[in-house]
């Protein structure tokens, strides 16, 4: 990685509450400079079926909730 506090950016998966790490990452690159910004997570095929289930959840939870509770 490059040299700098932007470099030591690298997020995770927030999924159903909790970080994950899917272990697979893209660097994102300023159109600029070509300096690498961060490292950003990639979803899988599991991390994307857990992030579905836990927003279909979320949804029968959250739609049943009155607005001003949400």
């Amino acid at each position: 990685m490059a040299e700098g506090r932007d470099a030591e950016v690298r997020r995770e998966l927030w999924i159903d509450g909790e970080w994950r790490s899917s272990g697979m990452y893209e660097e994102l690159r300023s159109p600029y400079s070509g300096e690498l910004v961060a490292e950003v997570a990639q979803a899988g095929e599991r991390e994307t079926g857990e992030a579905i289930a836990a927003a279909e959840h979320a949804f029968g939870i959250m739609s049943a909730m009155p607005a001003h509770e949400r």
